[in-house]
């Protein structure tokens, strides 16, 4: 399902969305998928955000944000933000 709403990451126009289940007796993770003019698409693991992402210093938002932004539209990159590469992401932004 698509949705019009804000980016996590910048809070500017983004569409938001998460896979349709074609079996509902399937449990798999829903990553949130982000699309954004900012950032271009990234992805979210599923529970990331709200609950952790609201954890994060603000300092270490913005210095992913400058990761995804300087990474839009490649696809050698990390373009997953969860538990195991927020760090990653936030580390390679201050080095930019």
């Amino acid at each position: 399902m698509n949705t019009q709403q804000t980016c996590p990451v910048c809070e500017g126009a983004a569409t938001l969305s998460t896979p349709t289940f074609s079996d509902p007796v399937t449990v798999v993770p829903m990553p949130l998928s982000v699309s954004c003019d900012e950032h271009g698409e990234f992805s979210m693991k599923e529970g990331f955000f709200p609950y952790v992402w609201d954890t994060i210093l603000a300092e270490d938002k913005q210095t992913i944000g400058v990761y995804l932004k300087e990474t839009k539209g490649r696809h050698d990159c990390v373009r997953e933000i969860g538990l195991e590469s927020w760090r990653h992401m936030a580390s390679q932004g201050r080095k930019i």
